[in-house]
């Protein structure tokens, strides 16, 4: 296909499971970049996205949504994932190949821009709010990472007590 002409290697798998283990082989030659179904029988792509991110082992691996349909609200759930790019299908192959192109460039340029240490260490108080609890994971376990302390608050109500309760950083 005209997509293998951008001289990275392409490995196909049918399902999330069998995605996670390839993740897992592929420590001597780690992939590149991951292009994710929403719609796939058993775990769906977000499902999917979620696990890459929590428990494999490239979880800063770049992620693009490829869907049947536009969904806002699960291209908002899948930006909180890291997923940068939300692609509706049926997708040309010039299309594909620039929103490739866009992820791979924006991964080089942001480890360029890293310090070899590693990623830029922060410190402070948020609060998220976020109703679905995927998301709330996903969220902190990236936050705190950074090196944030992380509370969580599922609605307006919850925020605006837990605002008026501490001091945070950043809502």
């Amino acid at each position: 296909t005209g997509v293998q002409t951008c001289a990275l290697p392409i490995y196909t798998v049918s399902g999330a499971e069998e995605a996670l283990a390839a993740l897992a082989a592929a420590s001597a030659m780690p992939f590149h970049i991951g292009a994710l179904d929403l719609h796939m029988p058993g775990v769906d792509g977000l499902m999917l996205a979620h696990s890459i991110r929590t428990r494999s082992a490239q979880p800063d691996l770049p992620l693009m949504m490829l869907t049947s349909f536009r969904d806002r609200t699960e291209a908002a759930r899948a930006r909180t994932m890291g997923i940068e790019t939300y692609l509706v299908k049926p997708v040309r192959q010039a299309q594909l190949e620039r929103a490739m192109a866009e992820v791979l460039s924006l991964t080089r340029k942001m480890s360029e821009s890293s310090p070899a240490a590693g990623p830029k260490q922060l410190s402070g108080r948020i609060l998220v709010v976020e109703d679905n609890p995927t998301n709330q994971k996903v969220v902190s376990l990236r936050l705190q990472k950074l090196g944030c302390r992380v509370d969580l608050a599922t609605n307006g109500r919850e925020a605006v007590q837990s605002a008026a309760q501490s001091q945070y950083d950043l809502i």
